[in-house]
């Protein structure tokens, strides 16, 4: 711990805002969410195991759903389903 947590918190400076680096750094979580962040760890995309921007996987995600012909010519409840989710997630709605 007395190794990283410096590099932890320089980069957390480095790379977030103040306000969000000051709340992460409250908890265990938040401190364990910088050091995934800063060793290249993403939030998960829409689909499970995306990697990459995950504002970018998330769109890639949704606009393979909708594509998809069960969502536009079948209407499957399910792919419509997995689209709302993701554009409620991709508009930071619960």
């Amino acid at each position: 711990w007395k190794r990283i947590a410096p590099r932890i918190e320089k980069w957390g400076r480095e790379n977030l805002p103040e306000a969000a680096f000051e709340v992460l750094c409250q908890t265990a979580d938040g401190v364990r969410s910088i050091h995934r962040l800063m060793n290249g760890g993403t939030e998960p995309g829409l689909a499970a195991g995306s990697r990459g921007d995950a504002t970018g996987d998330l769109r890639q995600d949704i606009r393979a759903k909708m594509n998809d012909p069960r969502y536009w010519r079948d209407r499957d409840p399910a792919i419509v389903a997995e689209v709302q989710a993701g554009f409620d997630r991709l508009h930071g709605i619960a």
